[in-house]
């Protein structure tokens, strides 16, 4: 490659925009090397490169790329960390003026920030919780005729600011998180009444079912505050609360809180898609969402939260946000990023993608799902309803998310999945490894129908799924929905899938289910390890599915083989705090 078929432009947190960007005199953000990469002639063989030197980039605004930002075939544009370094891109905001209040706790005014994660020195804090983290209550029942629910005697009180605490309630396959609003003492219990929208939205639905028994918990209140390292936030009053953990001093702390919900987007159009970017080698980190803390948050499967269900399972959803969006894109690649402490989804590749490539990065500490990949139903349109769009440049296409690092996914938005593909065709999902989920690993297809759709030709393969199901039940390591004729889930590995104690009055979890309607599917030689009480196979109410016998003595190789290959296994260590 000649010099003149390569543009390189350098940015740094110590830069200046007014610099020339070359390595000596950097950019100091990554909006002003995109306009210097913008003018770049790309019309003979080379590439582009942009470089982020080491660092944190604080980011005011989502840094957003659409057509203009496009390289060629023979001249991709490339967005990459400078070689050992780590540039961070981070949507948080520092909080300080911390102040003592009686002998342990620190309260801090928030000058109007908005958040539900807190960083101190760099390691997650705990939202306070009553009960404490490993354990929960017991619901009694629900009243449909009076909107309560009835819970045991004396597990609630009038907590200071009680309308911004927070119920969780665990739902088979999701959470139900409601503000509360009001209770009275009854001599069976306590009769609790939710705020709105959230308590017509779960009164009215008939999925996830409400079952006397389930387990809930509470968040947010200061009186909940009884462990090192914990926080609560009335927004109300603009405080924040904290109890510091052993050798922090909250004079010189670094206290971060989330702030934008989506750092960085990839946005074109049908008719002019974004081609050939490159994203490697960057963090993302600090990403919001606060849509929960102003109407609640109701999953109904997968992330997809209730907007407006009926008594007959008519269900719309709404789709969480990401910290980094792309649609209408094609041969765009994630390669060797890091996506972690985030306050969402982390990468969502939404619709019109096609031969996009998502390989090697880490997904660590999600709230929601880590990776999410084509259209469910967007908010007009029933859950049930056949995805099949006039114009197929609107779906995903031999997209290939490929050999990365999925680890602690979906504890804060439970019912969020590792990996979350829709009406997908022609997906490559393979050699990821994912661990530690609350809920299931990946998850094909949407509709619960059996009416022809968009769905064909999925391939789920080599992929180790180990920890999933720890919070639910009704799910699985590997979870599929609808028809997707010549579509294949080969040799992959479900391990250490066990009963939730807090998953009651629902069905048991599974390492591989098939669920309504999945149909067209090649299911081959998959191996899975279980605790008692866990199916390893189910397929309820399926299409037409072939199931292939497997020689016992291929499991060691298959297990040996299934998640990341070689030239990817050292991704694992960035997965930490």
């Amino acid at each position: 490659m000649t010099p003149a078929s390569c543009h390189e432009f350098y940015v740094a947190p110590q830069g200046s925009d007014q610099n020339d960007g070359i390595k000596d005199s950097p950019f100091k953000t990554v909006e002003r090397a995109q306009r210097a990469a913008r003018k770049t002639d790309k019309s003979k063989p080379g590439k582009t490169v942009v470089h982020l030197r080491g660092g944190t980039y604080t980011l005011e605004r989502t840094i957003e790329f659409d057509v203009r930002d496009s390289g060629t075939a023979s001249h991709p544009v490339v967005y990459q960390a400078y070689p050992g370094e780590q540039p961070v891109l981070s949507g948080g905001r520092h909080l300080d003026g911390w102040e003592k209040v009686g002998k342990l706790l620190y309260q801090a005014s928030t000058g109007g920030l908005d958040f539900r994660q807190l960083y101190v020195n760099g390691r997650k804090a705990s939202r306070s919780r009553f009960p404490n983290p490993g354990s929960y209550l017991n619901l009694a029942e629900w009243n449909e005729q009076n909107q309560t629910i009835l819970l045991p005697p004396g597990t609630v009180r009038d907590w200071q600011h009680f309308d911004e605490v927070e119920m969780y309630v665990q739902m088979q396959w999701s959470v139900a998180l409601m503000r509360l609003e009001t209770f009275s003492v009854k001599a069976q219990g306590v009769e609790l009444t939710v705020k709105n929208p959230e308590r017509d939205m779960v009164f009215r639905r008939r999925y996830p079912m409400k079952l006397p028994g389930q387990s809930f918990h509470f968040e947010n209140a200061r009186e909940f505050i009884d462990r090192p390292g914990e926080w609560s936030l009335s927004r109300r009053e603009g405080i924040c609360c904290y109890l510091p953990r052993a050798g922090e001093k909250m004079d010189s702390a670094e206290v971060i809180v989330p702030q934008l919900e989506t750092l960085l987007s990839v946005k074109g159009t049908l008719d002019q898609p974004v081609e050939y970017l490159r994203f490697e080698g960057l963090t993302f980190m600090h990403s919001s969402w606060t849509m929960p803390s102003d109407r609640g948050y109701l999953n109904v499967q997968a992330g997809q939260y209730s907007l407006e269900p009926t008594d007959k399972d008519v269900q719309y959803v709404g789709r969480p946000p990401s910290a980094v969006y792309v649609a209408c894109a094609g041969h765009l690649v994630f390669k060797r990023n890091v996506f972690k402490k985030l306050g969402s989804t982390g990468l969502d590749l939404h619709y019109g993608t096609h031969d996009c490539e998502v390989a090697g990065n880490v997904f660590y500490d999600i709230a929601g799902t880590a990776v999410s990949h084509t259209r469910l139903s967007d908010p007009d349109v029933e859950i049930h309803t056949p995805y099949n769009p006039v114009d197929q440049r609107d779906l995903c296409v031999n997209d290939w998310i490929h050999n990365n690092w999925i680890e602690s996914v979906g504890y804060e938005y439970g019912g969020s999945v590792g990996i979350l593909s829709g009406w997908p065709v022609a997906v490559k999902i393979e050699h990821n490894e994912l661990r530690h989920l609350a809920y299931s690993g990946i998850s094909v297809g949407w509709g619960w129908t059996a009416v022809p759709n968009a769905m064909h030709d999925n391939l789920i393969r080599w992929n180790h799924i180990d920890s999933p199901m720890e919070l639910f039940s009704d799910g699985a390591g590997i979870y599929t929905l609808s028809e997707m004729p010549g579509s294949l889930i080969f040799r992959n590995v479900v391990s250490n899938v066990n009963a939730s104690g807090w998953a009651v009055g629902a069905a048991s979890p599974k390492c591989y289910y098939m669920d309504e309607r999945s149909g067209g599917i090649t299911f081959q030689q998959n191996c899975a390890s279980a605790g008692s009480g866990v199916e390893r196979y189910l397929f309820n109410q399926p299409g037409d599915i072939r199931i292939l016998p497997m020689d016992a003595s291929m499991v060691p190789d298959i297990i040996k083989n299934a998640g990341l290959d070689p030239e990817y296994r050292d991704i694992g260590k960035q997965a930490v705090d």
